[in-house]
């Protein structure tokens, strides 16, 4: 697996949130992950997190972005997540 970091969101002096991508079994994923700085000074991943397909990016940005304006939901409907 090869990891790409692609941004990290700084929420204290030991815990950051990493948005990356990597491959999997030929597909792209990208993955949000709390790290926490560990007792070797090195940030280690959490279980706090979520990895889903690149194809399913624009659509959590989308929602991303409803949550910015204080949307519920910006055409009226929820995709079914069970």
């Amino acid at each position: 697996m090869n990891q790409k970091v692609i941004h990290e969101i700084h929420k204290n002096h030991a815990t950051v949130i990493r948005i990356s991508i990597d491959m999997y079994q030929g597909k792209d994923y990208v993955d949000v992950r709390e790290f926490y700085l560990g007792d070797d000074d090195e940030f280690h991943p959490t279980k706090k997190g979520v990895k889903f397909s690149q194809d399913l990016v624009g659509d959590m940005v989308k929602g991303l972005k409803q949550l910015q304006k204080g949307e519920d939901s910006a055409d009226g409907e929820q995709d079914d997540c069970e």
